[in-house]
């Protein structure tokens, strides 16, 4: 499993056990703006971002399964992971660029 799917499926399966979704899906979007690349060390770019927000929306949606421990069990209570869907712009919105991405940008 490449790393955006390892950690998209973690942040994904943090979601849908989350009592409080609000306060789940700002960890989310922290989680994901301050994670580099295992390799280079360096902040990801937001092309990985999305990558990873786009596959945690594949496992939310049931789109694809979550990779699940054995004996491990997830099921999606969609009451409550609308908050995901609707405010999905929102986090769109604040995964960060790194600084080096602005720079380029101006």
């Amino acid at each position: 499993m490449a790393f955006t799917e390892i950690v998209a499926n973690d942040l994904a399966k943090s979601f849908v056990q989350a009592k409080n979704k609000k306060y789940a899906l700002n960890r989310m979007i922290f989680e994901i703006n301050y994670l580099t690349d295992p390799r280079s060390k360096e902040p990801l770019d937001f092309v990985v971002k999305s990558a990873i927000l786009l596959y945690i929306d594949h496992l939310i949606s049931g789109e694809e399964k979550f990779d699940l421990a054995e004996g491990e069990e997830l099921t999606p209570v969609f009451d409550g992971i609308d908050v995901f869907f609707k405010r999905k712009n929102y986090i769109i919105k604040e995964l960060k660029v790194s600084g080096k991405q602005k720079a380029m940008l101006n």
